[in-house]
């Protein structure tokens, strides 16, 4: 059937537009329109990817738009070069660090602790107690190394419960006892001209799992030692206590809270262990619980963001490896892992000196 003239110039502008509609597609295709929008730069919780071949503290790397300057820098491998560098091998580079030293407080578990090692031994630094003491629970631990660039120290708290009891019957010293003699003793070992510390990290979840099989907490609900879950009231009494612990942080830190960034990290999920032996093996056993482990992130999570903590999300960071390449026991994570964890610490402590980074107003004042 022959067209009319009508019918064909309604042919003719259906076909030129889907020419010019399908032109249009492909260039946007190959030259994506970079969104306006300005999208905060929350370094330890933006989605990212691993570059194996990198060296370390440059192989997580954020996933961001072309031309976006928030990204995570290698700021470990500056901080824990030669403290006696030439000024002429650091012509032209990021010199953030190079005449300041970085202060770090961790407050927290085994996680905190092995970390603290880790990057210690980086620098030649070895791990001494406060005092002539060998009880990893009960002593102030810090990093000497002299010529270091990073001030380093730990104390257990135990977990964020007020009064205990804490897991393996520990009854004492309690919690906001422990914060308090921290910070005191952080500005005893590292006193100098710069004595306020640059972050202090928070985080007890693997104390606060392991606490829940003592007869005083499991007597409060017969399923909470042996549940599939942990039930609602937990979870409510573990945020109000957190709460606690930030709110007792930033009163030790006095005057410097407003220049000491807090930072939560969430835990990697645990891979099951058969513990049937040794004096915590029925506390031990509920570290391999996944489920436990999830429902404190998202409890710390939340909480956090409520009190204008910075995060650093180490269950999203590391969810791409299996358990055997993420952690090297039950629920420790590697020291390769937890190397790139502590750069992001680095990277959250130096934000504000990165062009077009952007902090919440709630992160703003920590």
């Amino acid at each position: 059937m022959l067209c009319s003239y009508g019918q064909l110039l309604i042919l003719y502008s259906i076909l030129t537009f889907h020419t010019t509609s399908t032109l249009s597609t492909d260039l946007e295709y190959k030259n994506p329109q970079i969104p306006r929008y300005h999208v905060p730069c929350h370094l330890g919780k933006l989605p990212g990817t691993w570059l194996e071949s990198a060296p370390i503290g440059s192989q997580y790397q954020l996933l961001t738009w072309p031309g976006s300057n928030c990204q995570i820098k290698n700021y470990l491998a500056e901080a824990t070069q030669s403290h006696e560098v030439k000024a002429t091998e650091n012509a032209g580079r990021d010199m953030s660090m190079t005449h300041n030293k970085t202060s770090i407080l961790f407050l927290g578990d085994s996680v905190d602790r092995l970390m603290m090692e880790d990057v210690c031994a980086l620098q030649s630094g070895i791990v001494l107690p406060r005092y002539n003491s060998t009880n990893l629970y009960d002593s102030f631990f810090y990093c000497y190394a002299p010529k270091a660039k990073l001030q380093l120290g730990y104390h257990s708290i135990l977990g964020v419960h007020p009064t205990g009891p804490y897991m393996g019957a520990v009854q004492s010293p309690k919690t906001l006892q422990r914060i308090k003699t921290a910070v005191k003793e952080f500005g005893k070992v590292f006193a100098g001209p710069k004595q306020q510390l640059d972050a202090v990290v928070i985080a007890s979840n693997f104390w606060d799992i392991g606490r829940i099989c003592h007869p005083d907490v499991a007597g409060r609900d017969p399923k909470l030692c042996s549940g599939a879950v942990l039930p609602p009231w937990f979870l409510a009494e573990w945020m109000t206590n957190f709460t606690s612990v930030v709110n007792k942080v930033k009163e030790a830190l006095g005057n410097h809270v407003h220049s000491t960034k807090l930072i939560y990290h969430t835990e990697l999920k645990p891979r099951v262990m058969n513990y049937t032996s040794g004096e915590h093996s029925s506390s031990k056993g509920k570290l391999g619980r996944s489920q436990y482990v999830a429902q404190l992130n998202a409890a710390g999570r939340i909480t956090a963001n409520v009190l204008g903590m910075h995060e650093a999300d180490f269950a999203v960071i590391a969810e791409g490896f299996t358990r055997e390449q993420s952690l090297r026991d039950c629920h420790h994570p590697t020291e390769k892992l937890g190397l790139e964890f502590f750069n992001i610490y680095l990277n959250i402590i130096h934000q504000s000196e990165q062009p077009g980074s952007s902090i919440s107003e709630g992160q703003a004042k920590n």
